[in-house]
């Protein structure tokens, strides 16, 4: 198969009938067939695609012979001819599938000169055709283990190898061995910088086509390295990579033995689970740099005078924020305090000891360094000799954050590249003093911890997380690329997860929680119905289960969620009011009272919970009781705008049209004429007209057409709908009709007025 797939990458194309439009959309018709399971539709697609490219016949009849095969694998089926072996089959014929289309789509698009950077370097890379991944390892190794190499020799070189792994698709067996022995087995010695960089190379690979030879040099590459930090990096590239194609990577035999192989580590699980909740994790990142540039920066700069003030006014010692034993001055806390930036601090560090990223909104502002780009150095581990740290100022600097765990690497090198741009003298010793006082404050407190490896090891993998959302968040062509993080990682459905995570119920819980709180509804479910097969019941379960199928608009299964939640827990209000609410968008409105009487009796003055039953009771055409519950409304909280409206439409219904007319003054006195509703003024016009003020109503409905924007339709629509209630108050149809033309003339006048 893969010696196939690079004759394939070597053919010409005789021609290019076809534009990247044509090219993106049958290639992804072939892969959502292949998402689907149906996999004769994406051979025929594929058959299709092949032709519209002039792939060369050897490529059409590869395709064919799949064909024949799936098709003759059907009818044994059908014939009733077992076949233990079945599944694989159509698992290999699948990823067959996905691997041609995505060489023949990559064919395609260099063919056509697709301008795109993955395209522009693959076009370049083939212009080397010397220089293979195997020569290039072997280049490398050698430069690197002389001491007089220059750095900017070696960095070149690592630069060559990322693009010339990042863009070879697929891997050929020569290419996998000696990535192997560079990256896995360390048979090829490199720098550990270098193993990190590859691993990169190798993730932002798949991420555009997948390969399974990149996934078990991964794989193994944790196998083999697992104690440390290079193999929680390879574990979490491992992850991202099969959860952005889970279905390619489910169907290949080798990789399946590899992923199993994982299995018999002690600790992997952990591992797996630590790796996967950085990488959801990484999701909140933006909501944290927003809550940092909307709310605590913008805080803090208000306080500015007050705290410049406190600084010209106060001795030295009080002027200081923090006092000798390091604990905030209290004259400067109670004014963090008063401001509400202490509760937003406290939520800061609570998320930075969780592990979110709190350095994107200010790092992220320092990426418009030439450094930056290069895709490579987006992935490369920080190291303090780079050429970056070339002056001794710098290499200095470089030195302090090296072994800093809370900064990820191309933060470190943001900071380099600062540095170097004001000029190392002007950094100021005290920076960099400060920075190792930083440093070794970490290395205490990671060394007197239980587990030190352990922590290390989940530093770099969050720190890799970090450096790769940087990459697909903030690169300059970022729009080129397949961003991993947009869809939120689903454990149930990738593998490796799968079988690492599918029985921690705390693992999945944690996750589901994660996903729900910030409404990633799908995914949470898919996590609430196997942790529901996992635990007892239990009505938090059932209630967040309902919401997300809510949510998700599946109201019988929410309605079916929330019924069992109740009767868990029979006396939770909260549950009663989301059946209340399915009840009545099904217009069940008498089971929904039902539900509102439970409610009376648990929270009997909730003006909410008032206001929802005195709906559901018009809704019922019981606008009497409505009305008794409007009073108790209006007594326990007056003159709310929503309560006066239905209070007004139930007096007109019950034929009390002065009352009605009385509670529009009301209303009209409350609200402005920005935030008015201007159906209030319809409401107004049917008062009136039941009391016989004609020409009070057709100024009321006169202004509801000007204040819609002369809108005649919309007021005929709305006289329409409201012509019962018309009726009800006491007009016949010649007086609904002579006002309705009244009205009509009155806007068109003012109208014409308000345009002179």
């Amino acid at each position: 198969m893969a010696r196939f797939l690079h004759s394939l990458r070597v053919s010409k194309i005789s021609s290019m009938p076809v534009n990247r439009n044509t090219i993106h959309n049958m290639s992804l018709a072939v892969y959502a067939s292949l998402e689907a399971g149906r996999i004769a539709e994406a051979l025929v697609n594929l058959q299709a695609f092949a032709k519209a490219t002039s792939m060369p016949y050897s490529v059409i009849s590869r395709i064919t012979t799949l064909s024949e095969s799936y098709a003759m694998l059907s009818q044994f089926l059908i014939d009733g001819v077992p076949d233990p072996h079945r599944g694989e089959i159509a698992a290999d014929i699948s990823a067959e599938c996905a691997a041609i289309c995505a060489s023949i789509e990559s064919e395609a698009y260099v063919a056509s000169d697709e301008p795109t950077l993955y395209f522009s370097t693959l076009r370049f890379e083939r212009t080397r055709s010397d220089e293979t991944i195997p020569a290039l390892l072997q280049t490398y190794s050698a430069a690197s283990g002389r001491p007089d190499t220059p750095s900017a020799t070696s960095e070149s070189l690592a630069t060559r190898l990322f693009n010339r792994v990042w863009v070879t698709y697929p891997l050929s067996a020569s290419d996998a061995e000696a990535l192997h022995a560079a990256v896995a087995s360390a048979t090829l010695k490199l720098p550990e910088h270098a193993r990190t960089l590859l691993i990169g190379a190798l993730l932002l690979g798949s991420l555009r086509y997948f390969d399974s030879r990149r996934a078990i040099i991964l794989a193994d590459t944790y196998r083999i390295n697992h104690e440390s930090p290079l193999g929680a990096v390879a574990l979490t590239a491992l992850i991202l990579t099969l959860a952005s194609a889970p279905s390619r990577a489910t169907g290949n035999r080798k990789l399946s033995a590899a992923l199993a192989a994982l299995g018999d580590i002690p600790g992997m699980p952990a591992a797996a689970r630590t790796s996967f909740m950085q990488l959801i994790r990484s999701r909140d990142t933006e909501r944290v740099s927003r809550k940092l540039t909307d709310e605590l920066i913008p805080g803090i700069m208000k306080l500015r005078p007050d705290i410049n003030n406190r600084m010209r006014n106060l001795d030295k010692s009080e002027a200081s924020p923090f006092d000798e034993d390091g604990e905030l001055n209290p004259q400067w806390e109670d004014m963090f305090e008063k401001s509400g930036l202490g509760d937003k601090l406290r939520e800061l560090s609570e998320l930075q000891s969780e592990g979110a990223d709190v350095m994107m909104a200010t790092m992220g502002n320092l990426k418009d360094f030439a450094f930056f780009n290069d895709p490579a150095n987006w992935f490369l581990p920080f190291y303090s000799g780079h050429s970056v740290a070339s002056s001794p100022e710098i290499a200095q600097l470089a030195r302090s954050i090296d072994g800093l765990p809370m900064m990820c690497d191309s933060d470190k090198y943001s900071l380099v590249l600062l540095g170097s741009r004001m000029g190392g003298g002007m950094m100021g010793a005290g920076l960099t003093a400060h920075l190792d006082e930083q440093e070794k404050q970490w290395r205490e407190l990671r060394n007197s911890g239980l587990d030190a490896e352990a922590k290390g090891r989940a530093d770099a993998a969050n720190s890799f997380v970090q450096d790769v959302y940087r990459f697909f968040k903030l690169f300059r062509r970022k729009a080129e690329f397949i961003d991993p993080f947009v869809r939120p990682i689903n454990p149930l459905a990738t593998p490796l997860l799968r079988d690492s995570l599918a029985s921690d119920a705390e693992a999945l819980a944690v996750a589901a929680e994660f996903y729900f709180r910030r409404g990633h509804y799908d995914e949470a479910l898919d996590l609430f119905r196997r942790i529901e097969e996992l635990t007892p019941p239990s009505a938090e379960l059932f209630q967040k289960k309902g919401y997300a199928l809510e949510m998700t608009g599946q109201y019988d299964s929410a309605l079916e969620a929330y019924r069992t939640a109740d009767l868990i827990d029979s006396e939770s209000v909260w549950t009663l009011r989301r059946i209340a609410s399915l009840l009545g968008k099904d217009r069940r409105y008498a089971e929904a009272l039902e539900i509102y009487d439970r409610i009376e009796v648990l929270k009997p003055e909730r003006l909410s919970d008032i206001m929802s039953r005195a709906r559901c009771l018009m809704e019922m055409h019981r606008f009497s009781d409505a009305l008794a519950l409007l009073y108790k409304a209006d007594y326990l909280k007056p003159d709310r705008p929503d309560t006066l409206r239905l209070m007004a439409k139930c007096q007109l219904v019950t034929n009390d049209s002065r009352k009605a007319l009385a509670t529009c003054e009301r209303l009209a006195a409350l609200v402005t004429t920005d935030e008015n509703n201007a159906y209030d003024r319809i409401i107004c016009g049917h008062a009136n007209l039941g009391l016989g003020n004609l020409r009070a109503a057709i100024r009321a409905y006169s202004d509801f057409i000007a204040a819609n924007n002369f809108d005649k339709q919309l007021f005929l629509d709305t006289l329409a709908s409201d012509r019962p209630l018309m009726e009800r108050v006491g007009a016949d149809n010649l007086t609904i009709n002579i006002i309705t033309e009244a009205a009509l003339a009155a806007a068109s006048e003012l109208g014409t007025k308000l345009n002179k």
